[in-house]
């Protein structure tokens, strides 16, 4: 168990929780609970709800609704265009990598394989469930879903049924993976 805000790459199917404030790229089928201020990227198949109060365009033939102003990006099998002024990209089925601003150096491998490299402090369980925590503090869980909170707050909710919220609220709907990415913070939700 290491403690280090300045995570670097994290491979784990089992992870459990990931606090972490700038996360560059996460991937994770499993993905149950997410929370960073600047999220970069997020891959998740299953999204079906989005929520979230700036989003600038939106293209896809599944999608149910969408509203939000701070949505800049997101892709999925079912999703063609979105836009949004905060979201940067969001991607989430199988968490194979984990990257962040502050991550560098350290490296911890979880029972069942993971791996966080970090330069400071952090901290990482795993064997089911992995879980680390950077300076400000994001959250990651896995285990059947993910989400992922970031400081204005937008939430997306993944396995049969994603959901992102933004600082204010709007809401679109997709069946199948999408992808968000935004700069400042989202929040993304699984079963």
């Amino acid at each position: 168990m290491k403690q280090s805000p300045q995570i670097k790459a994290l491979q784990s199917p089992q992870i459990k929780t990931i606090q972490s404030p700038q996360i560059k790229a996460l991937q994770s089928p499993q993905i149950k609970t997410i929370q960073s201020p600047q999220i970069r990227a997020l891959q998740s198949p299953q999204i079906k709800t989005i929520q979230s109060p700036q989003i600038r365009a939106l293209q896809s033939p599944q999608i149910k609704a969408l509203q939000s102003p701070q949505i800049k990006t997101i892709q999925s099998p079912q999703i063609k265009a979105l836009q949004s002024p905060q979201i940067k990209t969001i991607q989430s089925p199988q968490i194979k990598a984990l990257q962040s601003p502050q991550i560098k150096a350290s490296t911890v491998t979880s029972d069942k394989g993971s791996t966080v490299t970090s330069d400071k402090d952090y901290t990482i369980t795993s064997d089911r469930g992995s879980t680390i925590t950077t300076d400000k503090g994001s959250t990651v869980t896995s285990d059947k879903g993910s989400t992922v909170t970031s400081d204005n707050g937008s939430t997306v909710t993944s396995d049969k049924g994603s959901a992102v919220t933004s600082d204010k609220g709007s809401t679109f709907t997709l069946d199948k993976g999408s992808i968000v990415t935004s700069e400042k913070g989202s929040t993304v939700t699984s079963d």
